[in-house]
């Protein structure tokens, strides 16, 4: 399998830092492509060995619709987003597929390069350790905002059921690992940053409740908020939508079904 791991991941490569790695990228030829829409080409490609991996090709519209801008802080271009969603990711120790960011190929101004983890098992299949540590992950990822793991906070977009799936680490231990390099740190809409947790809070205890079974989910969606409690106390206020997604979140711990735990949802 292709790997990018001993490439600087978080910060952006150049053709003239890694020539080698740019042709292989322009060489590659469509496997499979996944996603075509007005702004971001997505494909499986394939190298003349066969060798795979997936690229993430990103039209001046898709950067645009990425980058922050005008905000008090002062903006964050592409590669500023990049590093600071990998940072989010790396702080919470949520395992990421390994990916780099090149600038100017393929006629886009962003490529992102990935591996390609082939025979796909579903998180459901995970054993209950490792959706345990994933949920606790979770939590940590959350409140990725000012304050806590990085200056900018995360899209509740990152959490859905396809950016995940079950991978080896170095030492063969099997992990959850998050699939969907996409940086996304603006959220579609205009949101608080209470309403954002809210729906992290409920993207996540639903996904957690689905990956689970009856026995596991105590456990596992105890994880999720025990290590999500801790990072909310700043600003948790009982009248909040944050408060009332942590406490749908504790009834569907204990067995209520998502659709009937007594919170309404809350887009992100």
């Amino acid at each position: 399998m292709v790997t990018f791991e001993g490439l600087s991941q978080d910060t952006v490569i150049t053709e003239d830092m890694n020539p080698e790695l740019y042709a292989r990228v322009e060489d590659a030829i469509t496997f499979s492509r996944l996603s075509d829409d007005s702004t971001k080409l997505l494909e499986v490609v394939e190298e003349q060995d066969g060798e795979k991996f997936v690229t993430r090709c990103y039209t001046p519209d898709a950067v645009n619709d990425m980058e922050m801008r005008e905000h008090s802080w002062g903006d964050a271009d592409f590669p500023q987003v990049w590093r600071a969603f990998r940072t989010a990711f790396s702080r919470a120790k949520v395992p990421t597929v390994p990916s780099v960011l090149l600038e100017d190929v393929k006629d886009y101004q962003f490529v992102i390069v990935s591996d390609y983890i082939e025979d796909e098992v579903p998180v459901a299949e995970a054993p209950s350790g490792a959706k345990q540590e994933m949920a606790a992950n979770l939590g940590k990822l959350v409140t990725a905002s000012a304050g806590g793991l990085i200056k900018l906070a995360l899209s509740p977009e990152i959490i859905q059921e396809g950016m995940f799936m079950i991978a080896s680490a170095e030492n063969e231990r099997l992990c959850v690992t998050f699939t969907d390099m996409d940086p996304l740190l603006k959220p579609k809409f205009d949101i608080s940053d209470d309403s954002r947790r809210a729906a992290f809070i409920i993207r996540a205890t639903d996904l957690l409740w689905r990956w689970s079974n009856g026995e596991e989910r105590e456990q596992v969606i105890g994880s999720f908020l025990n290590n999500l409690s801790d990072s909310i106390t700043d600003d948790f206020s009982l009248t909040s939508v944050t408060s009332a997604a942590f406490t749908r979140a504790h009834n569907v711990m204990h067995g209520a079904d998502p659709d009937h735990a007594g919170v309404g949802q809350i887009s992100g």
